[in-house]
């Protein structure tokens, strides 16, 4: 029972990693998801604002900061994740575009999203 988990988890983790890797974009649409990460950054970085104040001056004078936007699900013993984000350089202004993907091995039934 305990190789078949196994097994089954090694499928979900090569099938959420290819769909995650996915073919090269175009200049173009990489501008555009990097355009829809910054406004969704942006609203996140609002709601936390509003909800706390306080948080605005840490983020400002810490080194750096990312914001990530995920989903995932859960289901029986196998469960997984996917999502995208910004991780912001204070000092340099650099900006890093990443994608993230999560696998899990968990017993459960539970829809997840987070902002």
């Amino acid at each position: 029972m305990g190789a078949m988990i196994v097994r089954g988890l090694v499928v979900v983790s090569v099938v959420l990693f290819s769909s995650a890797v996915g073919a090269e974009l175009t200049d173009k649409e990489k501008q555009e998801r990097r355009g829809e990460i910054d406004v969704q950054t942006e609203k996140i970085l609002s709601e936390l604002y509003e909800v706390s104040p306080a948080a605005r001056s840490h983020i400002k004078s810490a080194a750096g900061y990312a914001v990530f936007s995920n989903f995932g699900m859960k289901i029986l013993f196998a469960g997984g994740g996917s999502g995208k984000g910004l991780a912001l350089n204070n000092r340099t202004g650099e900006r890093t575009y990443m994608k993230m993907l999560e696998v899990q091995a968990v017993l459960g039934l539970a829809p997840k999203s987070s902002n």
